[in-house]
């Protein structure tokens, strides 16, 4: 239950990371925590790319050219 909580939490900030919403201290500490976290760092990666995904798919190529 602590972890569901925790990562909620992760989810909240890393928006407002991606969205630079943080002050420089908050995004500082969110860095520090993920680069010694892997738990979280793993999380804040499955949450990026999930987020990014929709614009890094390749288009399908046309079979008629």
């Amino acid at each position: 239950m602590r972890r569901a909580i925790l990562d909620k939490k992760l989810e909240e900030k890393l928006w407002e990371y991606l969205d630079n919403e943080l002050d420089k201290n908050e995004a500082h500490q969110i860095e520090e925590h993920l680069s010694k976290c892997p738990h979280c760092n793993q999380k804040a990666a499955s949450f990026i790319t999930t987020i990014l995904a929709p614009f890094l798919e390749k288009p399908n190529k046309c079979r008629q050219c």
